[in-house]
């Protein structure tokens, strides 16, 4: 402050108005503190709700993702089991065929024995009765 030629220095004025401007001072100074803080406390807000957001969006994809597995494992364990069937399937009827064929061998088998003893027995028969 300038003092012009006349002006009383310290007088009454001046200490009331240095008082006021130093209150001012310090009023925007806690007002600074404060808003400083309140936008901390904003900030930390914002960034607790992001970390929370961003904490849901994992958890949902990770369901999605254990989801999407569990399909396609199910999907996976119905085709081996439809493959098991077919496999099954075409077992037994190989089995089935193997069978006849077995069955059918056998009485190839039992017929060709049979018409061995028929000769056999025929040949003896010549043996003991010539006359015949």
């Amino acid at each position: 402050r300038v003092y012009r030629p006349g002006e009383v220095f310290g007088g009454a004025d001046d200490l009331d108005r240095a008082l006021q401007q130093q209150g001012q001072r310090i009023d925007n100074r806690s007002q600074r503190l404060e808003m400083g803080k309140l936008n901390r406390m904003q900030q930390d807000a914002q960034d607790a709700h992001a970390r929370e957001a961003a904490a849901a969006r994992a958890k949902v994809l990770t369901q999605q993702k254990q989801a999407k597995r569990r399909q396609v494992e199910s999907e996976r364990a119905r085709v081996q089991q439809m493959l098991a069937r077919i496999d099954n399937k075409q077992k037994t009827k190989a089995d089935r065929k193997a069978a006849e064929q077995r069955e059918i061998h056998q009485q190839i088998l039992q017929m060709e024995r049979q018409r061995q003893e028929k000769a056999q027995a025929e040949k003896q028969s010549k043996k003991i009765s010539p006359w015949r």
